[in-house]
């Protein structure tokens, strides 16, 4: 078949992760949807097409530090962007 087609789907769910005694971070949840086409145009010519992150999402992770027996919190935004990608391979 000259178009072959590729979905792929990833999902990582949040946790609180401890790197020591004072450190703690939130890695909040992932989701991510790519897809790709792959078409033989011609015997020599073969025309590959990505999107990456289909479906875009902002997520917000947290560092949690404890000083002085208080407990300092930062917190960032972490945005995914919609990536495409086209590629012409050519055989000489």
């Amino acid at each position: 078949m000259p178009l072959k087609l590729n979905v792929d789907a990833n999902w990582l769910p949040g946790d609180w992760v401890s790197s020591n005694l004072a450190e703690r971070v939130f890695q909040p949840r992932k989701f991510t949807l790519n897809a790709g086409a792959n078409w033989n145009l011609h015997s020599n010519w073969r025309l590959i097409l990505n999107v990456e992150n289909i479906i875009p999402h902002e997520r917000t992770g947290i560092n949690e530090y404890l000083v002085d027996g208080n407990v300092l919190r930062l917190k960032t935004e972490l945005s995914n962007l919609r990536r495409f990608a086209a590629r012409l391979e050519i055989k000489l």
